[in-house]
Parts: C-alpha cells; structure tokens; sequence
C-alpha cells in the first residue's frame, strides 16, 4: 500500500518520484492481489499448510515479508520512470 502523508517543494538535486521511508517487502509478482498475498503467508509460515513447498517453490527464493530496501525501492522507481519516458 502507498501512502501520501506530505506535499513539499521540490529539490532541485533529487530525481523523482523517490520513496523517503517504508515497510515491509512487496508482494511477489503475480501473487494473486491482496488475499493471494495473504494466503501466500499464510502459506510460508505454516511448515505444515498443505501449500508450504508449493508457495516456496513458486516464489524461488528466501521471503522475508519484514525486509524493506530504499535503495532498492527508488530503484524500482526509477526504473519505472524510464521506461515510461521512452513510450
């Protein structure tokens, strides 16, 4: 979920859009909106949920729902912002 808290001038030494602050990792691609995503945990963290391997599986790779980069986040922004310029 995005969340505007605040409106301010702009610098002229950023680039933009920029995230300033967040939580949480996103939700892997494809993952079936909010209650796929939901699910999807519920999944990993029950070794015994009939889905567990499955849901591991399909995501590929260590999940950690608390982990959060800004960098990598501005990242993703930015390179979203270039591909839409080239459109």
């Amino acid at each position: 979920m995005l969340q505007l808290e605040d409106e301010l001038l702009p610098d002229a030494d950023i680039v933009y859009p920029v995230c300033v602050d967040g939580e949480s990792s996103a939700p892997p691609e494809d993952v079936g909106g909010t209650s796929g995503y939901e699910e999807f945990l519920e999944a990993l963290a029950d070794p015994d949920h009939e889905d567990h391997l499955r849901m591991k599986e399909w995501v590929g790779r260590p999940f950690d729902q608390g982990a959060f980069s800004l960098a990598e986040t501005n990242q993703r922004l930015q390179k979203m912002l270039r591909l839409r310029k080239r459109r």
